[in-house]
């Protein structure tokens, strides 16, 4: 989880329905009886995409440090790759987290994701 290539949900590759492996992952640790935890750990140790995954755990188990968080992901500038069926690319941190807050978390409602070139 610490190393995920995407932060994607839902299914990816045209026609195929794959979930991708961050999503498989995520829900995995989120059965854990121990998943805030863990979260915690992918958020100090994980590179942008699975800190965009432990961002939606915080989203629904602790909002006031989902807040926290997110501010300093924005802050940070950090680019998230993503993936929305068949479009890879990438995302700046803001489109994250009003994803996450608008149910939407790997694919910014009211735009694109910007293509890898």
């Amino acid at each position: 989880m610490l190393d995920v290539d995407n932060f994607s949900f839902g299914s990816i590759g045209f026609g195929t329905g794959h979930i991708s492996e961050g999503q498989n992952l995520y829900n995995r640790i989120l059965q854990s009886p121990t998943a805030l935890e863990d979260f915690r750990y992918v958020w100090k140790h994980g590179n942008p995409q699975a800190r965009a995954y432990a961002l939606t755990v915080f989203w629904k188990l602790d909002r006031a440090e989902f807040e926290r968080d997110a501010a300093e992901f924005i802050r940070g500038k950090t680019t998230v790759s993503s993936q929305h069926v068949d479009v890879i690319g990438s995302m700046p941190a803001s489109w994250v987290v009003e994803g996450i807050r608008n149910g939407v978390p790997s694919y910014k409602q009211r735009g694109h994701i910007l293509r890898q070139r």
